[in-house]
């Protein structure tokens, strides 16, 4: 537990941490050369410590002692006990919160980690790129996305956000966003928040990790491009974990192999000469979608059986076979029928039984597809919530 140590002296050096606190640039020097920032009041102490950050040292009025005795019972850092006047003297204003605490700063990863976090395993992400600032529409969008961090962390104050209507995940890419808009007005229309992760190698392992902390009463996972890039180690390649999180937190789960028909690569002079008889498509300058071919689309569905046949839940996986995205439709710049009845085929195989599983001579994108993919969805919520709620029977 904490040394309590009262001291009398302002000059003494093992305050140091907290002396002349209303000089800035005192302050930047000293926190910088030192890695350390300094948490005001009981609340703010409490929060910093019990999130992990290592005290330095505390230092406190006798009256706030018994406020944070639970902090101090947990630590090995002495505790500088003060007058409330000393105190005041040392750092050069009224510390009316009466509790202060130095703390050790963590270590800033490396730009290249901050970069590859969320990609293929590395961790999650909190990285924004703005560009266009110098455009009003949007500066405004980036504060109104500020405010409403701001407002999440004073409501919620650490603990998980909880929508008053439950939250499913689900996937998409612009070549499955037809069909994602369909179920995503089905799901409001049916009293659930869609949450949409972009499925570019960082926003399924999100939506993964949303399952993980229980925020998600469910997932429909519309968008396999990250299973597919992994076969090639493509843009959007991600861990061999995507996908088995909503399994593993035992959500209703439906699967749809949208957009698994190409993988992604750079700018079309760059796509590597082994591909490049491959049918593709130019997305953007910077984006080229290259067909996956028969073979792969066999391993694919293997892949992705292995990852949904440990489901408990309610869980389904549901192919159409008129098109897996906007460019594999008939006649479309990527269209190869037999390989997506070839993944159809081996997903009859690979599947355990009781994965329930269907075979739409559809496409990804038709309405008529997306509101049959919210049908299934909310059945087997419907068939979820019942078995919760279910009487126990007596063995």
């Amino acid at each position: 537990m904490a040394t309590l140590i009262e001291v009398s002296d302002p000059a003494d050096p093992r305050l140091a941490d907290y002396r002349d606190l209303r000089d800035v640039e005192l302050r930047k020097h000293l926190e910088a050369e030192h890695g350390l920032f300094l948490a005001e009041g009981e609340k703010v102490v409490r929060r910093a410590v019990e999130g992990g950050f290592a005290p330095r040292s505390f230092l406190m009025a006798p009256r706030w002692l018994e406020g944070l005795a639970g902090i101090l019972d947990r630590s090995e850092a002495p505790c500088y006990v003060v007058s409330e006047a000393l105190a005041e003297e040392v750092t050069g204003f009224h510390v009316h919160r009466g509790a202060l605490a130095s703390l050790e700063r963590r270590t800033l990863p490396p730009v290249e980690d901050v970069l590859a976090s969320g990609r293929r395993g590395a961790g999650r992400s909190r990285l924004a790129v703005l560009e266009g600032l110098v455009d009003h529409g949007n500066v405004g969008s980036v504060f109104r996305n500020a405010a409403a961090a701001v407002y999440g962390m004073c409501a919620f104050a650490g603990g998980l956000p909880r929508s008053e209507r439950p939250s499913v995940g689900m996937t998409m890419l612009g070549q499955t966003t037809p069909g994602a808009m369909v179920i995503a007005e089905r799901l409001e229309s049916a009293g659930y928040e869609p949450i949409i992760f972009h499925a570019n190698g960082i926003g399924g392992p999100a939506m993964d990790s949303f399952a993980t902390d229980g925020l998600l009463a469910g997932v429909i996972d519309l968008t396999l491009s990250e299973p597919a890039n992994s076969i090639f180690d493509g843009i959007h390649a991600t861990s061999p974990e995507r996908m088995r999180a909503a399994v593993r937190a035992g959500l209703p789960l439906v699967v749809v192999p949208g957009a698994a028909d190409f993988f992604n690569q750079g700018p079309l002079d760059s796509v590597p000469e082994r591909w490049r008889d491959r049918p593709s498509y130019k997305h953007n300058p910077v984006a080229t979608l290259v067909r996956v071919q028969r073979a792969e689309m066999v391993r694919l569905a293997h892949d992705i059986a292995e990852r949904v046949n440990p489901a408990t839940a309610p869980t389904a996986v549901i192919v159409p076979t008129r098109g897996l995205s906007l460019i594999g439709i008939p006649g479309g710049p990527i269209e190869d029928r037999d390989a997506d009845e070839a993944l159809a085929a081996e997903l009859g195989r690979a599947l355990a039984p009781h994965i329930r599983y269907e075979v739409v001579e559809d496409a990804v994108n038709s309405a008529a597809f997306a509101n049959h993919v919210a049908d299934v969805f909310l059945e087997l919520l419907s068939a979820s919530r019942a078995a919760r709620d279910a009487p126990a029977v007596a063995g």
